[in-house]
């Protein structure tokens, strides 16, 4: 099996996506471009599209889980409440 590998880097790269419908068939259209419109065209279906999504979507969780500092998470405020003392007498409040 022959196959062709090639490696692209541009920089300040713009991206477009369109859904195409023709002659029944659906697909879509992945356009790279740079400011000179030198362009790269990908045709992908929507299963492609969707793993691509979700891709996209996994890259960009890590991102962030990376970059927001860990927040601990709230203690249950209902458990941090102590209900009256036994030895104030009369005191019926939730301190």
């Amino acid at each position: 099996m022959d196959g062709m590998r090639v490696r692209f880097e541009i920089k300040n790269l713009n991206i477009r996506v369109g859904n195409v419908t023709r002659d029944s068939q659906s697909y879509v259209l992945l356009t790279a471009y740079d400011d000179s419109n030198n362009e790269i065209v990908l045709e992908l279906t929507h299963e492609q599209a969707g793993f691509l999504e979700d891709q996209f979507y996994e890259a960009n969780l890590r991102y962030e889980q990376r970059i927001v500092p860990e927040q601990q998470p709230e203690p249950n405020t209902f458990f941090k409440q102590s209900f009256t003392n036994p030895h104030d007498q009369g005191n019926d409040q939730i301190r």
